[in-house]
């Protein structure tokens, strides 16, 4: 995963900034457009991310063009992959747990860290007050839309919510995953950044970080 150390003298205080910070620092968005189920689930929204670092946060910038959104989680360790949602998952390579960092389009989060899709440890909503976030739709719920929509969402997730990561205030060798998914959008899409070699639709795959 391609994490980018961005420029201690730019510093960034709000969410709402981050698509100007990274703009001003030419850091590029990747295209996240593998589609490993496309027999079943053949949509590929235009998705892109942008994954950098300050010295005491992660900072993700996501771009979203889709048929129809949807944001019914309004309660922070809701259920946000049922609504138009991006997800990064990630790890210390030398650490056997990962976090799932989980947001929908209107800034609803969840944060857990485990093994595997089983016996997940959640952070508690109080925790995830931290988490600065813009949505670009707003942060009000709603029913499913059924219109072309473009949003954009940014998190600043501080390293002290993430200790599995061993932070050092330098570190960009870390691995893991990129995920767009929807699983009551009218058209449920399962998109990732790097391929995952299983069935069906399963985002809890670490044998499949980079």
């Amino acid at each position: 995963m391609n994490i980018i150390t961005a420029n201690p003298a730019k510093p960034l205080t709000s969410a709402a900034d981050v698509a100007a910070w990274l703009d001003e620092q030419n850091i590029p968005f990747t295209d996240v457009a593998t589609l490993n189920w496309a027999k079943e689930f053949p949509l590929k929204p235009s998705f892109k991310v942008r994954v950098a670092r300050t010295a005491d946060a992660l900072v993700l910038n996501y771009r979203v063009q889709e048929p129809a959104v949807r944001a019914v989680a309004d309660v922070d360790c809701g259920t946000v992959w049922e609504d138009a949602c991006a997800e990064c998952f990630i790890k210390a390579p030398e650490d056997a747990g990962y976090y799932n960092i989980e947001c929908n389009c209107i800034g609803t989060l969840l944060i857990a860290y485990g093994q595997g899709r089983e016996a997940r440890q959640p952070l508690e909503v109080e925790a995830l007050k931290a988490v600065k976030r813009y949505a670009s739709l707003g942060r009000t719920p709603f029913e499913v839309r059924k219109e072309p929509t473009t949003w954009e969402l940014s998190l600043i997730v501080p390293f002290a919510l993430l200790p599995h990561l061993h932070d050092d205030g330098q570190r960009a060798d870390y691995v893991g995953n990129i995920y767009k998914c929807g699983d009551k959008l009218p058209e449920p899409h399962f998109l990732t950044l790097y391929p995952i070699d299983v069935p069906s639709p399963d985002y809890h795959r670490p044998e499949f970080f980079q």
